[in-house]
């Protein structure tokens, strides 16, 4: 049970219900009630224009993020782009490198054949067969370094790379 001391309280409770009792009492009633909804429609007018507010500024933000990403996503996209043309003139490169290394092959495997036939058609004349079959190896050599560099020139613009061969 909670101790109230009557005589502390009762003062303002006799002010409050007396000062209750003479609005209602002159027709107060409509007054009281004018004035409870104007506060209510000023809380609520407050708490709407708060959220209005704040609506408008997650609005500037959210289209401040949506420039943003299309910023980026343009940027992103110009760097595929440049990603995608690097790659088409490595593919590019490669195929090409590729033709000159099976040129290389094809040009190897074909002084050795010759190279075996000569040997198995005249095994006496070796001494002749040698040269010739070095000279076949330099022509090869100087057609592969030729077509090599015509094609390091046209795919870097007139700079040729040092590129070390395995075979060097």
């Amino acid at each position: 049970m909670v101790d109230v001391n009557l005589a502390a309280v009762a003062p303002s409770w006799i002010t409050i219900s007396t000062t209750v009792m003479t609005a209602i009492g002159s027709g107060g009633i409509g007054v009281v009630i004018t004035k409870y909804w104007d506060h209510t429609r000023r809380k609520r007018a407050q708490t709407d224009d708060v959220a209005l507010s704040l609506v408008d500024k997650l609005n500037h933000r959210i289209s401040g993020l949506e420039s943003e990403v299309a910023r980026e996503r343009e940027h992103c996209a110009g760097r595929i782009e440049k990603l995608e043309l690097h790659a088409e003139e490595d593919r590019k490169t490669n195929e090409a490198l590729d033709m000159l290394r099976r040129h290389q092959v094809a040009n190897s495997k074909s002084v050795l054949h010759m190279t075996i036939d000569l040997i198995e058609v005249a095994p006496d004349r070796l001494e002749q067969i040698i040269p010739r079959i070095r000279k076949r190896l330099e022509d090869h050599d100087a057609i592969e370094a030729r077509d090599k560099a015509a094609f390091m020139a046209a795919r870097f613009g007139g700079l040729v790379p040092v590129i070390e061969d395995a075979e060097a």
